[in-house]
């Protein structure tokens, strides 16, 4: 166990890092689910993603923000 003891702190900071990618871009889609929809649909920015399909990005980037949002303050609890 002891060869993995210089290896560990790289593969947490690298977690972290993806835990901060992860959550910054949840956050990003929250925020503009009208343009993300445009790059999903291949579309122009200004055709509208119906009410549903706006809600339902929006709702699920919400969830996994929060849950990266947490995830990163428990980190730093246990470091």
């Amino acid at each position: 166990m002891m060869e993995w003891a210089s290896v560990i702190p790289l593969l947490s900071i690298m977690l972290l890092m993806f835990l901060v990618v992860w959550t910054g871009t949840a956050w990003f889609i929250a925020l503009h689910p009208k343009f993300v929809w445009s790059i999903i649909r291949r579309t122009d920015a200004g055709d509208a993603a119906p009410a549903f399909d706006q809600r339902a990005l929006r709702r699920g980037a919400l969830f996994y923000g929060a849950v990266g949002l947490v995830l990163i303050l428990l980190s730093d609890l246990y470091t």
